[in-house]
């Protein structure tokens, strides 16, 4: 009779504490489905948690080149991927200037007034500096 009491109290246990989880959790669904949704939004939030880290990482260089005054200070306390952005930007700005300044290069040293024996005249070298510094 013990053990039958026993299963009784318990199962009356399990059925209060079912109760109040449906009165305050009900309207999420079931233990069982509040479960799965739950580790569903916790392996995401790994995931998240896995790219943020890897970002950080990726980009601790920025921070460090900032610290050691290797990028200009106008990127203090800018976002990571803003100065990452400009700093491409400027790079590929400087590449379409060599790319002028290679072009002229190639135009001139056809042009026999630039070629004097052999050696480049003075104002062609200064003016193809120039261009390559987008003057």
């Amino acid at each position: 009779m013990c053990k039958q009491t026993d299963r009784m109290w318990r199962r009356a246990e399990a059925e209060e504490k079912l109760s109040k989880w449906e009165a305050v959790f009900g309207h999420l669904g079931t233990p069982d489905e509040v479960g799965n949704e739950w580790l569903a939004l916790t392996d995401r939030l790994k995931k998240v948690e896995a790219a943020n880290k890897e970002w950080l990482e990726k980009t601790e260089w920025v921070q460090a080149e900032i610290n050691n005054w290797m990028l200009p200070m106008r990127y203090l306390g800018q976002h990571r991927a803003d100065v990452i952005r400009a700093e491409v930007d400027a790079l590929r700005a400087k590449v379409e200037r060599m790319d002028g300044a290679l072009e002229s290069l190639s135009i001139r040293c056809n042009d026999s007034d630039s070629v004097v024996c052999g050696t480049l005249s003075t104002s062609f070298v200064r003016d193809t500096i120039r261009i390559a510094r987008g003057e």
